[in-house]
C-alpha cells in the first residue's frame, strides 16, 4: 500500500455504523460533524489518502520497495522489460525499467537513435511507442536496444535487450 501523503479534513470520518470513526474525544469527533461547532471553531483531524490498489501485472513490473541509493552513487538498472521483442510495421512497443532511487535519467538507443524514457516515479521509467505503418524490407532484422541510466554527476549504467523487426 501507498501513501501519498496527509491531509487535513474538516469532515468526519464516518465509520460502517455511521458514528464517527475520527481520532480524538468524543467531543471533538461530535464536534467535527458540525459545521461549525460552538465558538466558530473548525476542528481539523488528519486523515492520510489512500491509493487504489494496482493491478497485479503492475506489482510484477516494479518492486514493491526501490533501491534507495545516495545521489552520487553508481547508478544500478535492475530490470528492463520491451514488451513485445519481436515488432512489425505499425506495432506499439511498451518498455519499462527499474533503477535505483538516484537515477536522474534514462535513455534507450536503438540503431543510433535515441529516445529518452519519461520518469513515472522514483526509479521508475517507461515509454510507449509506435513503430511507423511501413518499414522498408532492409530495415527488417534484430537490433540491440540499449538503455543507459544516469545520476546527476554523469555516471552511468546500461543493459542490452535484443528486438526484432520483421
Amino acid at each position: 500500500m501507498w501513501w501519498t501523503g496527509c491531509t487535513q479534513s474538516t469532515t468526519p470520518v464516518h465509520g460502517p455504523s455511521g458514528g464517527s470513526a475520527g481520532v480524538g474525544s468524543a467531543a471533538q469527533r461530535g464536534a467535527a460533524g458540525r459545521s461549525a461547532p460552538a465558538g466558530g471553531q473548525v476542528i481539523a483531524t488528519p486523515s492520510l489518502a489512500v491509493v487504489p490498489p494496482v493491478a497485479l501485472r503492475d506489482h510484477l513490473r516494479f518492486p514493491d520497495a526501490p533501491i534507495i541509493a545516495r545521489p552520487h552513487d553508481r547508478p544500478v538498472i535492475y530490470k528492463v522489460e520491451i514488451a513485445p521483442t519481436s515488432v512489425g510495421a505499425g506495432d506499439v512497443v511498451v518498455g519499462s525499467v527499474t533503477t535505483t532511487t538516484n537515477v536522474a535519467s534514462v535513455v534507450a538507443t536503438v540503431a543510433g537513435i535515441s529516445a529518452g524514457l519519461p520518469r513515472l516515479g522514483v526509479g521508475r521509467f517507461a515509454l510507449v511507442y509506435k513503430l511507423p505503418p511501413i518499414i522498408p524490407p532492409g530495415f527488417r532484422g534484430t537490433y540491440a536496444v540499449t538503455v543507459i541510466a544516469r545520476n546527476v554527476d554523469g555516471a552511468e549504467a546500461s543493459r542490452t535487450v535484443e528486438m526484432t523487426l520483421h
